[in-house]
């Protein structure tokens, strides 16, 4: 039980990082998309 209940958080937190680098990295995409078009301006 305390094993499964162990495993459980471990893959929540998994998922939880995993988005939290794919959304870090879309700002990250998207800020210097940004910072070009004020070069370019």
């Amino acid at each position: 039980m305390h094993a499964a209940v162990l495993k459980a958080v471990d893959d929540y937190l998994d998922r939880r990082t995993a988005r939290r680098d794919e959304i870090l990295g879309r700002i990250v995409k998207d800020h210097d998309g940004l910072l070009d078009r004020l070069a370019d301006a």
